[in-house]
């Protein structure tokens, strides 16, 4: 069965059990409320049915995770496209001779829990964790072809975000961290997803002089999609005008991806990546061989 096709039948059954539950729930109240009160006011029971089918509608998608019947990750739209990330494959690269002959992707260790292998090749693996994301690892034994130094903060951001413009993402954030002890540039970017939604992406690329790993963390937005945003936007109007709450219009600058509101949408993908960063920069580590590499410079021609 496609991934088109199990779409479709994920949001039938997902809205077809929210319905019944409304058609039920709404019978049984109003019956209930006629016997105990003698009237026929529907309200109350329209009320009470609309909230058990809304519950239905949001717990469904946990129900059938528990009992590994969610169609998470790629089943979902899942859109980590080619272009998104990296799909190395072995042959279409020549071993960079400056890269140490004991430097392989078994030289990063994520030490994340609760990770199930999905896909492995020798220089690509991909995990799916807990909630469904997707955790894509990859070795490229080349150097990273970035013109740019790491103290050139606004000049690599500059290049991320026409990178990911050509992909039909949006950059949101960009910094020079450290993880594991090495220097590494992290992004964090969103695309829309069809036919709604959004996918969040967060990123480190650890570039040496000859070769570079890089850790993406993939999130899909689920259930009854913009919540996140259609809250926000809601206060944010409120405290500084409906004007100065709209912006740029750039989802760059949308106020609802700011991270100071991850702990108030915990489950929204933005959230969930944002998490999976800090998670890995406390986790991560690298072999000595890696350590004792020279250092990222600047790619030459």
């Amino acid at each position: 069965m496609s991934p088109n096709t199990k779409i479709v039948l994920y949001e039938i059954a997902r809205k077809a059990i929210s319905v019944i539950i409304l058609v039920l729930v709404l019978v049984g109240a109003h019956a209930l409320i006629h016997r105990s009160t003698g009237t026929s006011n529907a309200l109350p029971a329209l009320a009470i049915a609309i909230v058990s089918a809304i519950g239905m509608y949001l717990v469904f998608p946990r129900v059938l995770a528990k009992v590994g019947m969610l169609p998470v990750a790629d089943d979902l739209n899942f859109a980590i496209d080619s272009d998104d990330s990296p799909q190395l494959v072995p042959d279409s690269f020549i071993r960079h001779p400056g890269v140490p002959q004991n430097v392989s992707i078994d030289s990063l260790k994520l030490n994340l829990p609760d990770l199930e292998i999905v896909e492995e090749t020798a220089d690509l693996m991909r995990f799916r964790n807990s909630v469904g994301d997707i955790i894509d690892v990859g070795f490229c034994p080349q150097p990273t072809q970035c013109p740019f130094d790491l103290s050139q903060v606004e000049e690599l951001k500059q290049l991320f975000v026409e990178v990911d413009r050509e992909q039909g993402s949006t950059l949101l954030t960009f910094a020079v961290k450290d993880y594991g002890g090495l220097p590494c540039m992290e992004t964090v970017s969103e695309k829309p997803q069809k036919p709604h939604g959004v996918v969040c992406k967060a990123s480190i690329t650890v570039p040496r002089k000859y070769f570079y790993f890089f850790v993406s963390f993939y999130g899909a937005e689920q259930g009854i999609t913009g919540m996140r945003d259609a809250i926000i936007f809601s206060k944010h109007s409120e405290e500084v005008g409906w004007d100065a709450a709209k912006g740029t219009g750039s989802r760059a600058d949308s106020e609802s991806n700011k991270e100071k509101y991850d702990a108030e949408f915990p489950d929204h993908p933005l959230s969930r990546v944002r998490r999976s960063l800090k998670l890995l920069a406390t986790t991560i580590d690298f072999d000595d061989a890696v350590r004792q590499s020279e250092p990222y410079s600047p790619y030459v021609a």
